[in-house]
C-alpha cells in the first residue's frame, strides 16, 4: 500500500500504476493494481526406442507387442503397450519433473518377453535381443520412508531364485546403482518346464518391513517402508508465588514449542489442565539428525521464568510492607510509679 499520495499535479488528476520486478520462473500480470504471478509447474517427457536383435525375427518368436512400466523413483506410475505400428517407439509425456523440490529419476521397465534379454542399461532405451532358451529378471528397489527422513537407509543385498533355489550371488543396489538390477543371461527353461525366478531381500534395514512383489520377473520390486519415528514433549509448569498471595496470577499462559530454535507449534495452558503441556506426534529427525525441541514461555508480566529441561518456573516477589507507632503515656510522668518496665504490642492482619 501506497499512501499519502498526491491527487493532482499541474491541475491533472495523476495516474498512478503498479509494476512489480521480474520474478524468476514467473509470469506477471496485472488485474488494475494487484498482481499475479503464475508459475508453470515443470514438465519432462520419457521417450524412447525398442531394438530387436534377432536377425529380423528369424525364429519367428517376436510378439505382436510388450508392455512397458515407468517408474518415477523406483514407484510405477503408468504403462504402455508398444507394438510394431509405433516403429516400437514409445513416448511418456506431460510428467511432473520435480517432487517435493527434487527431480524426479524415471527409468523404464519391460514385462518379461520370453526367449530374449531385455538390456534397459540406459534407463530409456530397451534393447532385446533373442538368445534360444535364455531370459532376464529385473529388480528394482522402492523406498517408502519420507526420502529417508530418519537417515536409516543403507545399500541393500538381493538375492535371485531360480525355482526356489539360490542362483548366484547376492547382488547390492545402492543409490548409485538407481536401486535395480538386471540378470542376463539366465535359461528360461530346466527339465523340460519353465524357470520361476523370484527375488528376495537379504539384509533388510533396521526399522523398514520388506514387501517383494515377484508376479513379473521384468519388473520385480522390493518396496521398503519404515514408520517414520515420532515423538513428544512434555512439562509441568510451577508458580512460585506464595500460592498466589498477590493475586497477580494469570488463568492461562502460552508455551511455545521450537524445533531446533524455530518455533513450530504453540499450546494455551491453565489450571484445567493442571498447568501440564503436553506436544505429541512430533518428527523425531530431519534429514537423518535428531530434532532438539525446546519449549519457551510467553512472558507473564510479574513473574520472573526459568527453565529445568520442559518444565517452566514461574517465581513472583511477594509484595512487602511494614508497620511502626510509637507509644505514649499519659500519666504525669509515673507520678504514681505504676508505669510497667515494658509492654507487649500485638500485630493484626485483616483483624
Amino acid at each position: 500500500e501506497f499512501n499519502d499520495l498526491d491527487k493532482f499535479k499541474a491541475g491533472q488528476a495523476i495516474k498512478y500504476t503498479v509494476d512489480e520486478a521480474a520474478v524468476d520462473g514467473y509470469k506477471t500480470t496485472y488485474d488494475g493494481n494487484n498482481i499475479v504471478n503464475t508459475h508453470q509447474v515443470a514438465k519432462t517427457s520419457v521417450s524412447g526406442q525398442k531394438t530387436w536383435l534377432d536377425n529380423n525375427d528369424q525364429d519367428g518368436n517376436r510378439p505382436d507387442s510388450i508392455t512397458l512400466h515407468l517408474l518415477a523413483n523406483g514407484k510405477e506410475v503408468a504403462t504402455k503397450t508398444v507394438t510394431t505400428k509405433d516403429n516400437w517407439k514409445y513416448e511418456f509425456n506431460d510428467l511432473d519433473k520435480y517432487s517435493a523440490g527434487k527431480e524426479i529419476v524415471y527409468t523404464i521397465t519391460e514385462d518379461q518377453v520370453n526367449d530374449y534379454n531385455s538390456d534397459v542399461s540406459d534407463t530409456k532405451n530397451i534393447v532385446n535381443k533373442y538368445t534360444p532358451g535364455k531370459t532376464s529378471a529385473t529388480v528394482t528397489k522402492a523406498w517408502q520412508d519420507a526420502d529417508n527422513q530418519d537417515g536409516l537407509r543403507t545399500s541393500i543385498k538381493v538375492q535371485l531364485y531360480a525355482n526356489d533355489k539360490a542362483y548366484g550371488d547376492p547382488v547390492e543396489l545402492t543409490s548409485d546403482t538407481g536401486w535395480t538390477y538386471t540378470w542376463n543371461d539366465l535359461n528360461q527353461r530346466q527339465n523340460h518346464k519353465d524357470v520361476k525366478y523370484t527375488v528376495k531381500e537379504v539384509n533388510t534395514p533396521d526399522g523398514y518391513v520388506a514387501e517383494v512383489n515377484n508376479e513379473d520377473q521384468g519388473n520385480l520390486i522390493i518396496t521398503n517402508t519404515h514408520k517414520i519415528a515420532k515423538t513428544s514433549v512434555s512439562g509441568q509448569k510451577t508458580w512460585s508465588d506464595h500460592d498466589n498471595q498477590d493475586g497477580v496470577r494469570p488463568d492461562e499462559i502460552t508455551v511455545n514449542l521450537l524445533a531446533d530454535g524455530k518455533k513450530v507449534d504453540s499450546k494455551t495452558v491453565t489450571a484445567k489442565d493442571g498447568w501440564k503441556y503436553e506436544f505429541n506426534d512430533l518428527d523425531k529427525f530431519k534429514a537423518g539428525q535428531e530434532i532438539k525441541y525446546t519449549v519457551e514461555e510467553a512472558a507473564v508480566a510479574g513473574y520472573e521464568t526459568t527453565y529445568d529441561g520442559n518444565n517452566i518456573v514461574n517465581t513472583h516477589q511477594v509484595a512487602k510492607t511494614s508497620v511502626s507507632g510509637q507509644k505514649t503515656w499519659s500519666d504525669h510522668d509515673n507520678q504514681d510509679g505504676v508505669r510497667p518496665d515494658e509492654i507487649t504490642v500485638n500485630l493484626l492482619a485483616d483483624g
